[in-house]
């Protein structure tokens, strides 16, 4: 018995296993004993034959799928470099900055405030005076129990007992049982719509349990008043509740001033009184805040973005050197391979496009490429750079705007689709124009909101949005739009992985749809390798049993005439 093969898991003549996803009859069963040639053998040679092409699609397949691999890997390393350039991108993400408090009086154990600054905050030294902090507040039971089970001593015939906690916005009346306890108004109070807590201390006398009932809310006008009426209506007569509180503490507003400039807050956590600062005033007394650039952490930033950078250009290096005598790399000589060089190189090299300071390269700042395309820190020249002009350097890196004169035009925000330069801006009879700076042509711009404007699309102002205030006629100003590197980086990237026009991106989508018609042509050439092998196998079962019936002949002929020769001889 011969079995011969046609399932498509088969040794390329290519010297490739090739495995194809289409299933067939694993096997052609010809018995062979109808002639002496191995037909097995030439039905397998023959079905072979008729899958040469599939094996060579299966090989452009294999290269296409080596040369899938790393684009998705320039695609992770631009995305790398993207997230670090999208987080960075603005003055909120990129430029740290430090506070600190050092109290007046140096002997003082508490610091009369703990400070923290965002990015927006202004270097500088403010001084801080607090005169009372904010407060909330509290009561106490002036009756003491032995136990926080001990009953409150309601009178079985008092009718409907209360206690009310008066706050205004919060305010809670809390019923009393006949059985009440410590423990069991506690827990009422504490369930109750009351914006406070209540909770038992212990103050180590005979009977040393009490009740203390405390706002969570400081300022004025969250304090509250406790109302325990002194008796209460039974049935047949007045009953006395067994209670009575004293105040222990008013709420009242926190009162600071800084710089001399007074201020009044509800609360002890203030956000609003110095731009981009955090305070928390934890006792009274006065002292400096003083704020500064974080350089640390802004060269951290620059340190970050620079690794992951030379991590995308050591992969194009890799990719784009051929040495003789070695394979030749996988995207050597691809178009997305050069447009993403290119790309880069284009816009780390250049100087900021709009900036205005004396810091306009990444080179002036100490940062340059070496043979290998890979960026280099000279560490002297940057700490040099942070510390004479920090808003220089940052402004290499971030994206922003500055106006001539922002009370009569003045920079709001721009897209990935505006230019980085200098525009002129004027208006005229109610219309507000736009040009890019050494230019003829003027544009006029759309109003998508009242004194809102925004550039035409295509043009180089294209997403650039100013305000103009009301009664602003007759000027002629200049707003200036600074990419910078990160902001530059986001967008370039983002173009070069969009899937309808981006070259990495419709890279992708090309290989792929490529290895997605090379699958169809192995279906379809498959597909027809069956029919033809169960064409193959029908024409060489008849032909074994024509051989077989002839084989048969041939012998009953022999015998018969084996036997006529027999009889002839006697």
């Amino acid at each position: 018995m011969v079995t011969i093969n046609t399932n498509s898991n088969a040794t390329s003549p290519f010297g490739t296993n090739t495995t194809s996803s289409t299933s067939f009859n694993p096997a052609i069963t010809l018995s062979g004993l109808g002639s002496s040639f191995d037909t097995g053998a030439m039905v397998n040679s023959l079905i072979q034959v008729e899958r040469i092409p599939i094996f060579s699609i299966q090989a452009k397949q294999a290269k296409l799928s080596s040369k899938e691999t790393s684009v998705l890997q320039m695609k992770d390393l631009l995305k790398t470099v993207q997230t670090t350039a999208e987080k960075f991108r603005t003055e909120i993400g990129f430029n740290s900055k430090a506070a600190s408090f050092t109290n007046s009086d140096t002997s003082a154990t508490t610091k009369v405030a703990d400070v923290t600054a965002s990015s927006s905050a202004v270097p500088g030294d403010y001084d801080l005076s607090v005169t009372q902090l904010a407060t909330s507040s509290r009561y106490i039971f002036d009756q003491g129990f032995s136990s926080q089970f001990s009953s409150l001593g309601i009178l079985p015939d008092a009718e409907n007992p209360y206690i009310t906690i008066d706050s205004g916005s919060s305010s809670a009346t809390i019923f009393l049982d006949t059985n009440e306890t410590l423990i069991s108004l506690r827990n009422k109070i504490n369930s109750s719509s009351f914006t406070g807590n209540a909770s038992i201390i212990n103050d180590g006398s005979s009977s040393p349990n009490k009740l203390v009932i405390q706002s969570t809310v400081t300022g004025a006008d969250n304090d509250f008043t406790l109302i325990i009426p002194q008796f209460l209506e039974g049935a047949q007569r007045t009953v006395p509740v067994p209670l009575s509180a004293t105040k222990l503490q008013t709420a009242q507003d926190a009162i600071f001033t800084v710089d001399g400039t007074s201020f009044t807050k509800t609360t002890n956590e203030v956000t609003d009184a110095l731009a981009g600062i955090t305070l928390n005033l934890n006792t009274t007394g006065s002292g400096t805040i003083k704020v500064v650039a974080d350089d640390t952490n802004t060269k951290s930033t620059i340190e970050q973005f620079v690794t992951d950078y030379n991590q995308l250009a050591s992969f194009i290096k890799q990719q784009s050197t051929f040495v003789q005598g070695q394979d030749r790399p996988v995207l050597f000589g691809d178009s997305s391979l050069r447009s993403v060089e290119m790309a880069m190189k284009s816009i780390i090299n250049n100087k900021v496009t709009g900036s205005v300071y004396n810091y306009d390269s990444l080179a002036s700042i100490g940062i340059k490429s070496n043979n290998s395309g890979q960026l280099l820190i000279n560490d002297t020249t940057l700490t040099n750079a942070l510390k004479t002009d920090p808003d220089a350097v940052q402004n290499i890196f971030i994206a922003n705007g500055t106006s001539s004169d922002s009370s009569k035009a003045n920079y709001v925000t721009h897209t990935n689709d505006t230019v980085g330069v200098t525009y002129d801006i004027k208006e005229e009879n109610g219309t507000i124009y736009v040009k890019t700076s050494g230019t003829n042509t003027w544009d006029e711009m759309t109003s998508p909101l009242t004194n809102y404007y925004r550039g035409k699309t295509g043009k180089n102002e294209d997403g650039l949005l100013i305000y103009v205030p009301s009664g602003q006629t007759g000027f002629n100003e200049t707003v200036t739009v600074n990419r910078g590197i990160f902001d530059a980086l986001n967008a370039k990237i983002a173009d070069l992985l969009d899937s309808t026009s981006g070259s990495v991106g419709l890279r992708e989508k090309g290989i792929s749809k490529q290895i997605n018609d090379y699958n169809d042509d192995i279906k379809n050439i498959e597909q027809r390798v069956q029919i033809k092998a169960e064409n193959i196998k029908q024409k060489f079962v008849q032909l074994e049993s024509f051989m077989a019936q002839s084989e048969s002949q041939k012998q009953y002929l022999t015998g018969q005439l084996a036997s006529m020769t027999g009889t002839s001889k006697k």
